[in-house]
């Protein structure tokens, strides 16, 4: 009994955060939600996953409410419930960690099929792990200039599939934020498709084992962490995530800042900052260089938070990436998005790429005669003196 009368009655807002805790698990229970973190444990083998069931999950969680046919002026008529907005997020969120899971026991067994489980003429395609290895890459001297194209229409693992199955050796530039601790991926959808469709993150678990180092500290240091044999598995989700025939590619990973000061003309506002960009951009050509890629695909150099959430301005990087390619050396150069769609800044961005950076407009300085201080203290009889400029006698006194 005075056990029970020095234990403190719950506050309302303290059972109504328990009842809340409760209805979530039991709506995480109804939808099931692979772990990616605990793949290794799992015993469901997600590479039978049904393409066709995944495609028709996926255009069901992007449908949204048809617009009214007499709109109002607050549509509150047209919000979803909360819980139908969190059952949504959960029931995306199990079908992305389900896809993932997929990749990763394929890379662990070491095979998948294709073009799914539960096709008749299926057949069975090898999978090679990921190897990953930090360089410093070396100042090289000036080397011919790359060729450089803009893609609009095609997404950049399209441009790596397509080129990797002519032959072609072929690298991803994949940027993330210095000095952050990494992330769940599955955090937004143009963010992860290199996780999606590839065998990238099974590098990305394996990259301290065989680096022997944390990769946070590796990049921190200003070096590229080269990944081989990173394996594209899959198509687009839109069409059910099918699995496709194996086409390796190799990833370049650098650090990038994730927000840097700029101004309203599309520019760095910081020398330091652009410097560093226009290094970390040198650096990967080096790189490239160094282990004879023939074909290198650039993302939007952090434009409108792409990728992983970086802010650019989109002008003044194009220009940086057009002034590092001219000395890039012999190989081609494609720049493209990392899924298809509107993106802010992206035409700045592949203009500037493409044809360079317009001048600045300079708007012509302000007549005198109408300056705040012209007509405060000289008044408007006579007309401006621009040789001389001094104060009446009487504001002098």
């Amino acid at each position: 009994a005075d056990l029970q009368s020095q234990i403190a009655p719950a506050s309302p807002c303290d059972m109504a955060a328990m009842a809340r805790l409760h209805a979530e698990g039991d709506r995480r229970k109804a939808v099931v939600i692979p772990d990616v973190t605990k793949w290794r444990d799992e015993i469901r083998d997600w590479r039978k996953l049904n393409c066709e069931a995944t495609a028709e999950e996926w255009q069901e969680l992007q449908e949204s409410a048809p617009a009214p046919k007499t709109p109002r002026l607050y549509s509150t008529h047209l919000r979803s419930d909360v819980e139908v907005i969190q059952q949504r997020q959960m029931r995306m969120e199990g079908l992305l960690n389900a896809v993932v899971l997929g990749n990763l026991q394929a890379c662990e067994e070491g095979t998948y099929w294709t073009p799914s489980f539960t096709a008749r003429g299926r057949s069975s395609q090898p999978v090679r792990c990921p190897l990953s290895s930090a360089f410093a890459p070396r100042r090289a001297a000036k080397a011919a200039p790359a060729r450089v194209e803009v893609v609009h229409d095609q997404d950049m693992l399209q441009i790596c599939r397509t080129c990797a199955l002519r032959g072609q050796r072929t690298a991803l530039v994949h940027l993330v934020p210095n000095g952050e601790e990494r992330a769940l991926p599955l955090r937004e959808l143009r963010d992860c498709q290199l996780y999606l469709r590839t065998s990238y993150l099974h590098a990305l678990n394996e990259m301290p084992r065989q680096m022997h180092q944390d990769p946070k500290e590796v990049l921190k240091d200003g070096c590229i962490i080269h990944t081989a044999h990173v394996t594209i598995l899959r198509g687009d989700l839109k069409e059910g995530a099918p699995w496709t025939e194996p086409a390796e590619i190799e990833v370049l990973t650098a650090a990038l800042q994730r927000t840097p000061l700029g101004d309203g003309h599309e520019q760095y506002a910081r020398i330091r900052e652009k410097a560093q960009v226009s290094k970390t951009i040198d650096d990967i050509f080096s790189s490239a260089a160094e282990w004879g890629i023939e074909v290198l695909v650039f993302p939007p150099l952090g434009i409108n938070g792409a990728p992983q959430g970086c802010y650019h301005p989109p002008a003044d990087a194009g220009q940086l990436l057009r002034h590092a390619a001219a000395a890039g050396g012999d190989l081609q150069v494609y720049v493209a998005k990392q899924q298809l769609g509107p993106l802010i800044g992206w035409a700045s961005f592949a203009d500037a790429v493409a044809n360079g950076r317009a001048a600045l407009k300079r708007e012509a300085p302000v007549p005198l005669h109408l300056s705040p201080y012209y007509n405060c203290y000289l008044g408007k009889q006579k007309p401006p003196d621009f040789f001389k400029f001094t104060l009446r006698p009487s504001l002098t006194k």
